[in-house]
């Protein structure tokens, strides 16, 4: 049995576009929520400066998390 693996400009463009995809996800999300929230609160400058704060904290605590999980493993080519 043959194992091939991708070229490493093959493993960067499909994490460049899991990127993009993700970025735009929470972008969409945060818009999403502001949708949701303006009827009660009012869509002024209180609501966006909470869901700004609860986004990027939440962010800043996956990649938190997310570079703690990736520092376990073992060394070695950080694209495999």
């Amino acid at each position: 049995m043959t194992v091939t693996t991708a070229s490493p400009k093959t493993t960067a463009h499909y994490e460049y576009v899991c990127v993009a995809i993700s970025g735009a996800a929470v972008l969409g999300l945060e818009i999403l929520g502001t949708r949701v929230l303006a009827p009660f609160y009012g869509a002024g400058l209180y609501l966006w400066t909470a869901l700004l704060v609860v986004t990027l904290a939440a962010l800043a605590l996956g990649y938190l998390l997310g570079g703690q999980w990736a520092d376990r493993g073992p060394r070695g080519d950080v694209s495999r």
